[in-house]
């Protein structure tokens, strides 16, 4: 979404130009930490909070569209309506990059339906709780740490190894 922008692009090809010494690893890793640092920076203050924009231009394109009973506001109104738009192409792809949707079809402006998808996958990935061995439910932290260590410790100890000689007689011994 920022690289539509032709001030990303100034951004990234200043920081870039700037570089002392692009042909060392440690040249071009300093790059990429001050390519990544303009670009926060210039993400913080220049693009900004793109559902905010929204919100405000919509105020503005609603009060000219009700002051506008001659007509002398449609230059402006054409002008800002695009600018609504362009923004809410820059949210969907925002949304969609977030909710990880594949198959987002161009012109689609179904935000809301992203954001969802995008919740309702962190949601997903949260882990409530766990049976313990004992058939307890755990719910905090610790407790689900707890239950999932003594699990695989169980999991992977025996009170009674048989046959240990012949597995270790074939693994190669490396030291000798």
């Amino acid at each position: 979404m920022w690289t539509k922008r032709d001030d990303c692009r100034e951004v990234i090809k200043d920081v870039w130009e700037s570089s002392i010494d692009m042909n060392s690893p440690d040249g071009l890793a300093e790059g990429l930490k001050r390519c990544a640092a303009d670009l926060s920076h210039w993400n913080r203050n220049v693009f900004g909070h793109v559902s905010r924009q929204i919100q405000a231009k919509r105020k503005v394109f609603n009060s000219l569209i009700l002051q506008d009973r001659d007509g002398c506001h449609g230059a402006k109104i054409i002008r800002l309506r695009k600018e609504i738009n362009d923004l809410l192409d820059s949210e969907e792809i925002m949304w969609s990059q977030r909710s990880k949707a594949l198959w987002l079809k161009e012109g689609d402006r179904n935000t809301k339906f992203f954001h969802h998808r995008a919740s309702e996958r962190r949601r997903k990935n949260t882990i409530n709780g766990i049976w313990d061995a004992n058939g307890i439910w755990c719910e905090t932290e610790e407790s689900i740490a707890a239950a999932a260590l003594s699990y695989f410790e169980n999991l992977f100890t025996t009170s009674r190894p048989s046959r240990i000689r012949e597995v270790i007689c074939s693994i190669p011994t490396r030291v000798t």
